[in-house]
Formats: structure tokens, C-alpha cells, sequence
């Protein structure tokens, strides 16, 4: 039957009519989640306060540096490095590491020692700047050198 509010009203023993506002008998139906919820939170509580008590928490928020050791830190993953005296470390990528066998398998591959020593107008033209060059990529014996520079074999077709 219609009701004066412009709604269809059921039975009066149904709570899920709600033309009267809420419904007049209420209880509890979250009662497994909030036990759920305060289990959660109590396990949350211990394993932070074991993190803190065992672990390292500085590790949480310190700075690293390229090799992924932490800055400021004595103790470092597998023995690391002690770096207390470097609080903070210049946050910048550890180019040498990146690039340097890159940088030397191209500035020392034989087209380009070719290029630079030999040939008929060479770029390095002073003895002094030839023996520099050789000696960086270790194709000359000299000091700086423990062994020679491994290169991967010329694919240019230019030899």
C-alpha cells in the first residue's frame, strides 16, 4: 500500500524498510572485523617493535650509495664498507663502474687505434700523445698496465 511519503511501505516486521528513518532494531554486525582489525594491529605492533629491537631501522631512511651500501652506517650487506665518516654521499651514478670498459673497448678497439696512431693523416701526431695512448689502452707495455685490454673482435670490416 502507498504511504504519504511517495513510497511503497512493507510489512512492519521487516527491518529493511526504511521510510521511518534507521531501523529501530540495531546491533553489532562488524564484530569479526574488528577482532580481525585489532589481531592485524596487535601483529603489526610486535613485528615493528622486533624490526626495531633486532634490525637497523636508520636502514629504513639513510641514504645508499651505487654498490647499495648505506651512508653513515658501520655495519653494511655482506660486510660492507664502514661509512660513519660519510654521512651523506653525493647522489650521482658511479660512471667509471658504468662505463669504462664500454668507453675503453671503443677508444681502443684497432679501427680507432688506427685512426689515432697510424694511417695517413693520424689525429695524434706528437710521439708523447701516441705513447699516452697506447699505454691507456694498454697496448704498449708501460706502468700503468698489468695486462692487456681485452677487446671484443672488430666488426666493422674497416681493417
Amino acid at each position: 500500500e502507498a504511504s504519504g511519503k511517495g513510497s511503497i511501505k512493507v510489512d512492519s516486521e521487516d527491518n529493511s524498510d526504511l521510510t521511518d528513518g534507521l531501523a529501530k532494531e540495531r546491533g553489532c554486525t562488524d564484530i569479526f572485523f574488528l577482532i580481525g582489525f585489532l589481531v592485524t594491529l596487535l601483529v603489526y605492533v610486535i613485528v615493528s617493535f622486533a624490526g626495531a629491537q633486532y634490525g637497523n631501522p636508520n636502514r629504513l631512511y639513510t641514504q645508499r650509495d651505487f654498490k647499495g651500501s648505506y651512508c653513515g652506517l658501520e655495519t653494511n650487506w655482506n660486510n660492507g664498507p664502514d661509512l660513519t665518516k660519510f654521512p651523506l654521499l653525493s647522489q650521482t651514478m658511479n660512471l667509471t663502474s658504468m662505463i669504462d670498459q664500454i668507453a675503453k673497448e671503443l677508444l681502443c678497439s684497432a679501427d680507432m687505434e688506427e685512426l689515432m696512431t697510424k694511417g695517413s693523416s693520424p689525429l695524434l701526431t706528437d710521439q708523447k700523445h701516441v705513447d699516452e695512448y697506447l699505454c691507456g689502452c694498454c697496448l704498449a707495455p708501460c706502468e700503468a698496465c698489468a695486462g692487456s685490454l681485452e677487446t671484443p673482435a672488430d666488426e666493422s670490416g674497416l681493417s
